[in-house]
């Protein structure tokens, strides 16, 4: 009975990156899921209050990046379309950052 020795090392190589393949697979799904419930369980400790603050505080950044917007907007074509759109989006950015401010003190 004659080896083949090339078809050998060929079929356990491909076996073994498979099975590489396989457990790195395993290990990285076991991983997206622990991420998954430790971000479900995080949210779910969350007081109302906190979900409150959060909710606020990510409306403020937003409302801060659309006052800069228009700022910059009206800096590059100063009109009176842009410079209403600014004011009205600082002003709600303002008003928003000093309510944050007031709950945050509470």
């Amino acid at each position: 009975m004659r080896i083949n020795y090339l078809k050998l090392y060929l079929c356990l190589t491909f076996t073994g990156i498979t099975v590489y393949l396989f457990i790195q697979a395993y290990h990285y799904s076991i991983i997206i899921y622990q991420d998954e419930n430790a971000v479900i369980s995080s949210s779910l400790k969350q007081t109302p209050h906190e979900k409150n603050r959060k909710r606020i505080l990510n409306s403020t950044e937003i409302n801060d990046e659309i006052c800069t917007f228009w700022r910059v907007e009206h800096y590059i074509e100063p009109n009176e379309g842009s410079k209403a759109f600014m004011y009205a989006a600082c002003e709600l950015a303002a008003r928003l950052n000093s309510q944050s401010a007031k709950d945050s003190f509470n």
